[in-house]
């Protein structure tokens, strides 16, 4: 409970200071005057729809707060802990959001965070053996200890919802489903990585749940792609959708072959590279090639170069691991994963609109290395455990391992 608590803490943290645009300020008075004289006088929707969301935002801090803290305590005790903490972090983050450009300290907001995490608690109490074993279930497939896996669901998760933060304007909801439904969102070079992420997340749910779970947790993480229509900064796209459609349905070919592992690694790859070639013409002359590492990124806009960080960690890691699992080995799973992006990267001196740089081959073997040295932990670490899945065939190498939990 201490882990997702903590976990609980620093998304609300991010949430609270989202897009994170501090500035050095003045104050003619304490914050803490600031702060308590800083009570709205004008009550309108909009104030109304803060204060939903305001209220819903710490409702998991009071439920995880309360059942982190030891049982043998009162409840009214552990209550009023729990209220405290809430109103502490909550009056702390609106006092540092007046260092904040696009942020406002406000009372009303730290009286409905209070009460949200009231109602969280009046959940843990109500319902404590529920969230319980949904924590232990979690716990079970090892989602709190990282193992090469984990860490490659993670990046997905990550990189199909960074940066989280919500959008819930109607014209902006409007303008999305308009962008969704234009030709102009039908991108080659998106299809292609969206083939290549939804086999790879298809093979990693595969490996690491109940098979006759995969179709339902498939179907969840396709939820993934609509709900970037309520995020800042992301949309979905005809491509995408296209992509995440025809790898589901050459998984469900791929499970019944001998190897399905291998297959899967070897189509992710060539779908990196035939994204890597788009839009497959060639320019007059020569472009530079970059040999700084992750340069391009360094001079790019934090959101957005975070959010390519991600999804490159992610498809490229995915590919190496897929290759593994054949029993390839890690070096040579990153040797097929990393050459293909350097001859793709040289090619792109000649591609309009691309920037040739040294930065994925070298990240496909970070990759690698870091999903080598996760598993090596977690088979020497116990609590690292996998679901059962009886009677399932996933490639040759993964087949010998199978029996039994993992």
């Amino acid at each position: 409970m201490k882990r997702i608590l903590l976990l609980v803490v620093v998304l609300t943290l991010y949430g609270s200071f989202y897009p994170w645009q501090f500035q050095a300020r003045n104050l003619p008075v304490s914050p803490i005057w600031i702060l308590l004289h800083s009570w709205p006088t004008v009550f309108d929707r909009f104030a109304g729809r803060d204060a939903v969301v305001n209220l819903v935002l710490y409702v998991p801090f009071g439920a995880f707060c309360f059942l982190s803290m030891n049982e043998s305590r009162s409840p009214v005790l552990r209550s009023m802990a729990t209220v405290l903490a809430a109103a502490l972090l909550s009056a702390s983050i609106e006092m540092a959001q007046l260092f904040d450009v696009s942020r406002l300290c406000s009372l009303f907001d730290v009286a409905c965070n209070t009460a949200g995490a009231g109602i969280g608690i009046l959940l843990a109490a109500t319902f404590p053996s529920a969230i319980s074993e949904l924590v232990h279930e979690a716990e079970t497939v090892g989602a709190f200890r990282l193992s090469g896996v984990i860490a490659l669901l993670y990046l997905w998760a990550g990189y199909q919802l960074f940066p989280g933060f919500p959008v819930l304007s109607q014209s902006a909801l409007r303008s999305k489903l308009a962008l969704f439904l234009s030709a102009g969102t039908w991108s080659v070079r998106d299809f292609f990585e969206s083939l290549a992420g939804w086999l790879a997340i298809s093979a990693l749910l595969e490996y690491r749940v109940e098979r006759q779970r995969v179709g339902r947790m498939l179907a969840i993480a396709l939820l993934a792609i609509p709900l970037k229509l309520f995020i800042a900064q992301r949309t979905m796209t005809g491509s995408e959708v296209a992509g995440a459609l025809l790898a589901i349905g050459l998984w469900v070919i791929f499970r019944r072959l001998a190897q399905p592992m291998l297959f899967a690694g070897l189509l992710a790859v060539a779908a990196l590279v035939a994204g890597g070639l788009a839009p497959f013409h060639l320019t007059a002359g020569p472009q530079p090639f970059t040999w700084v590492p992750f340069l391009p990124m360094l001079q790019s806009p934090w959101e957005s170069a975070f959010r390519i960080l991600l999804q490159k960690s992610f498809l490229y890691g995915a590919a190496v691991w897929l290759l593994n699992e054949n029993g390839r080995g890690w070096i040579i799973s990153s040797l097929m994963v990393a050459a293909p992006l350097a001859i793709v990267e040289g090619i792109q001196v000649f591609l309009p609109g691309r920037t040739a740089e040294v930065t994925d081959p070298l990240l496909a073997f970070i990759l690698g290395f870091s999903l080598m040295l996760l598993e090596k932990h977690a088979q020497r670490n116990p609590g690292v455990r996998v679901a059962e899945r009886a009677g399932q065939t996933i490639g040759s190498r993964s087949h010998q391992q199978l029996p039994g939990p993992r």
